[in-house]
C-alpha cells in the first residue's frame, strides 16, 4: 500500500474574460501605478482607492473565490471568512526566490504574461539528500507558463520564484496572500 503524504496542493484558474484583463492592463499603462491599497477582509472589501477605480472589484471577488475554493478543497474549511487577502501590483520580469511569511494561502493573477515563468520547489528542505542522481527527478522543482488571466494559488511557505526573463514585454501580474484573522 503506498499513502501519500506532505502534498502540495497548487490551484490553478481563468478568469476567461479578455476584455476585463485587458482593461486592467490599459489601466495599469495609462495611470502608471503601484497598486498595493486593495484587501478583501472577511467577505468585506477593503479599500483606499476612489470609486474610479471600481474596476478591481470583478478581480477581488474573482481572487476571494478562488481562495475560498482552495481552501475549501484542501483545508476542508467552508466559508474563510476568518482571511484577510491583500492584493498587490507587481510588474517584476524576475523575482528571487522566497516565500511569504505568516500569510496563509499565496498567489498570483496574471494580467499580462507574455514571457516569464512562475518556478515551485519542492517544499522538503534539503529532502533529496543522499539520493542517486536516478532519483533526483523526484524533489525537481515545478515551473508554470502562466497565460494572460491566469490565476495560481499555493501554499504560502513554498518557495517560489519568477526565473530571469530576457524581455521587453511588459509582465504585469497581482500577486497576493491571505492572512488568518486573530480574533
Amino acid at each position: 500500500m503506498i499513502e501519500e503524504l506532505w502534498t502540495t496542493h497548487i490551484y490553478k484558474d481563468n478568469i476567461n474574460d479578455n476584455d476585463y484583463v485587458n482593461q486592467l492592463f490599459n489601466y495599469f499603462l495609462i495611470n502608471d501605478t503601484n497598486y498595493d491599497a486593495y484587501g478583501y477582509e472577511g467577505g468585506k472589501i477593503q479599500s483606499s482607492i476612489t470609486d474610479i477605480d471600481l474596476i478591481f472589484n470583478k478581480l477581488n471577488n474573482f481572487v476571494h473565490e478562488c481562495v475560498d475554493t482552495y481552501v475549501e478543497e484542501v483545508f476542508k474549511i467552508k466559508n474563510c471568512n476568518f482571511l484577510d487577502t491583500k492584493i498587490s501590483f507587481s510588474d517584476a520580469t524576475n523575482m528571487n526566490a522566497h516565500y511569504h511569511h505568516e500569510a496563509v494561502v499565496s498567489g498570483a493573477f496574471y494580467i499580462q504574461a507574455i514571457s516569464g515563468s512562475l518556478m515551485l520547489r519542492d517544499p522538503r528542505n534539503t529532502s533529496n539528500r543522499g539520493y542517486p542522481l536516478e532519483f533526483q527527478h523526484y524533489f525537481s522543482s515545478h515551473s508554470w507558463l502562466p497565460s494572460t488571466g491566469d490565476i495560481i494559488i499555493f501554499p504560502s511557505y513554498l518557495l517560489h520564484e519568477v526565473p530571469w526573463s530576457n524581455t521587453t514585454s511588459p509582465r504585469f501580474v497581482m500577486p497576493f496572500d491571505s492572512y488568518y484573522i486573530k480574533n
